[in-house]
């Protein structure tokens, strides 16, 4: 073989190395583009299912309680739960609108951070409606009242905390594989 075939192979083999080169990006972006799909999409289903649910419970656990408490204590908690439902609502909505196939990178790592942020501050002016909230329920409730506003609690928190750090997950997944390209 003379160095002029030598050559010519060597920029065939360099050509089919470029073409799986590429191949291998398309399939890499096609894989993180998938991942956060699906992120998102567990985002927007668990917010869509909050915002569905949190009506209903409320509701259904301020006519359960209506004979124990006053209407003031009653409407606080109707009040907590719609509340929690209609920011559950605005995060469904802005989650669902990321169109990871039109939007920029850039764009995508910021509306999911901002999303998330909106998050911390929804949960934060929650807490400041329910703390008071469960600390006048705990005041006034009976002795058994007081059983199951604690085993209650307990399990609220438990299952608030499962989600929380399911979302944020999901968040991590959305804003580390896009942050990458970046």
């Amino acid at each position: 073989m003379d160095p002029e075939e030598m050559k010519v192979k060597w920029n065939e083999i360099n050509s089919r190395l470029e073409n799986i080169e590429a191949v291998n990006s398309r399939i890499l972006e096609h894989i993180k583009l998938d991942k956060v799909k699906s992120a998102q999409e567990r985002l927007a289903l668990q917010y869509k299912r909050f915002c569905t649910i949190l009506p209903i419970l409320g509701i259904c656990a301020a006519f359960n309680a209506m004979r124990f408490f006053s209407t003031g204590i009653l409407l606080a908690f109707i009040a907590f739960f719609c509340i929690a439902a209609v920011t559950d609502f605005y995060l469904w909505q802005g989650i669902k609108s990321i169109d990871t196939a039109t939007m920029g990178v850039a764009e995508v790592v910021a509306k999911a951070r901002l999303y998330r942020r909106r998050h911390h501050q929804a949960q934060i002016l929650l807490a400041a409606i329910v703390i008071p909230l469960l600390t006048a329920l705990f005041i006034y409730a009976n002795d058994y009242s007081r059983i199951g506003i604690i085993i209650g609690g307990v399990i609220g928190i438990a299952l608030g905390l499962v989600a929380y750090f399911s979302m944020m997950r999901n968040y991590k997944t959305m804003i580390s594989a896009e942050a990458d390209d970046i």
